[in-house]
C-alpha cells in the first residue's frame, strides 16, 4: 500500500493514511485515458494549415490599358501599355494575351501594339489567367489621302518626354510626327529604339524598365526622330 501523511490541522498532529494499491492503480488509469482522448482529439482536429494560396507568383487580380479611350487614324499605329497587378496593387509581370474585338476595324499584335484598318469602333484587350483589361478604340477614316499626299514630317514629338520608373513597371510612350506648319503627319510608320536595352525596352510605344539607368527611347517617322528620356531606380 502507498502512505501519504496529511499536514496538522488548527496545530493537531499529523496523521498518515493508506491508499490501497487498487486505487491507486485505478486513479492512473483514469489519468492515462484522459490523456488518451485529448491526444485523440487533436488527432482528429488539426491546426489548420498554413495558407499557401499566396506562396509562389503573385495572382493577377485586374489588368490595366491605358490609355482608354485611344483615337487613331486608319493605317496609324499606336502602343497600349498594360499594368497587371496583384490584390494589393503590386505590378505583377506575366505574359498577356491580345485581342480585337473586330479585327476589320484595328488589330493587335502581342506587344500591343494597335493599327487602324477602317473608321469604326473596337475594344482591344489583354488577358491573363481569366483576367481581363480592355480599352475602347476609335479608328478614324483618312481623309488624307496617305501620306505621300501629306507635307513631309518636320518634327516627332515624344510625350511623355521624360518619366521615372521602378524596375518591372512599364508607361506608354506616343509618337505624333508634325509638319513644318505643325499640322499632324498621319498614316507614317513610326519606329522605336532604346538606347540600352538592358535597362529598359520599348516595343510599338511601350517601354519596359529592367534596371537601374537612365535610357533615351527614340521614335522614327520617315527619318525623323524623337526622343523621350527614362530613368530607371
Amino acid at each position: 500500500m502507498s502512505t501519504y501523511s496529511l499536514a496538522p490541522v488548527d496545530g493537531g498532529a499529523s496523521t498518515s493514511s493508506r491508499i490501497h494499491p487498487g486505487v491507486a492503480r485505478a486513479t492512473a488509469g483514469i489519468l492515462l485515458a484522459g490523456v488518451a482522448l485529448v491526444l485523440g482529439a487533436c488527432a482528429n482536429n488539426p491546426a489548420a494549415p498554413a495558407d499557401t494560396s499566396t506562396s509562389g507568383a503573385a495572382t493577377v487580380v485586374s489588368v490595366q490599358l491605358s490609355p482608354s479611350p485611344l483615337s487613331l487614324m486608319a493605317s496609324q499605329s499606336t502602343g497600349l501599355s498594360a499594368m497587371a497587378k496583384d490584390a494589393y496593387g503590386n505590378p505583377v509581370t506575366v505574359q498577356l494575351t491580345w485581342s480585337s474585338s473586330d479585327s476589320s476595324v484595328a488589330t493587335v499584335d502581342n506587344e500591343g501594339t494597335v493599327t487602324g484598318i477602317t473608321a469604326g469602333d473596337v475594344t482591344i484587350q489583354a488577358a491573363v489567367g481569366g483576367v481581363t483589361g480592355s480599352a475602347d478604340v476609335t479608328v478614324q477614316a483618312d481623309t488624307t489621302g496617305g501620306s505621300s499626299s501629306q507635307a513631309p514630317v518636320a518634327s516627332v514629338a515624344v510625350s511623355p518626354s521624360a518619366d521615372t520608373l521602378a524596375a518591372g513597371d512599364s508607361v506608354n510612350l506616343t509618337a505624333t510626327p508634325t509638319d513644318a506648319s505643325g499640322n499632324t503627319v498621319y498614316g507614317v510608320p513610326i519606329g522605336w529604339s532604346s538606347s540600352d536595352t538592358a535597362v529598359a525596352t520599348v516595343s510599338g510605344g511601350e517601354v519596359h524598365a529592367l534596371k537601374a539607368g537612365s535610357v533615351t527611347i527614340s521614335a522614327v517617322a520617315d527619318s525623323v526622330t524623337g526622343t523621350a528620356t527614362i530613368l530607371v531606380h
